[in-house]
């Protein structure tokens, strides 16, 4: 009875770990999201600016991305890759994945799940929201 017990305790938690970024094959990180409609919006490099304050130097200039825009029946899917920042001394912006992924391990930093990848999401769906307003008036 006192497994039981816990076990419904823990269940509600094991929800709260999802977010909607991925590591692909090639250790990139990615963003998806599916709409259970169809967006009639085309592919395109998308600009993400971050309006927060107090968050990571890759995150506080954080530049640009690409928005890959799926069909399939009447769902649309968008995926967003090659994140950029300019996280170094550069005058270009560079990929934020050695950042945010132990390549080693293929897997996500710490640091980024557990206090990053909010704000990036946030950054990322105010900048989908933006461009998919824009294109249904």
């Amino acid at each position: 009875m006192k497994k039981l017990f816990l076990f419904l305790l823990i269940v509600p938690f094991l929800g709260f770990g999802q977010t909607p970024f991925n590591i692909n094959s090639n250790n990139e990180l990615t963003w998806s999201k599916v709409y259970d409609s169809r967006i009639d919006i085309e592919s395109q490099l998308i600009n993400l600016s971050n309006q927060k304050s107090g968050v990571a130097i890759y995150i506080r200039d954080i530049h640009s991305a690409d928005l890959v825009v799926q069909h399939k029946d009447d769902k649309t899917r968008l995926l967003v890759k090659n994140i950029k920042s300019f996280t170094s001394l550069d005058d270009e912006p560079s990929l934020i994945n050695k950042t945010v992924i132990n390549t080693k391990k293929g897997e996500y930093r710490k640091f980024f799940l557990n206090r990053d990848s909010k704000v990036l999401n946030e950054i990322i769906e105010r900048a989908v929201k933006s461009i998919i307003d824009e294109s249904s008036w």
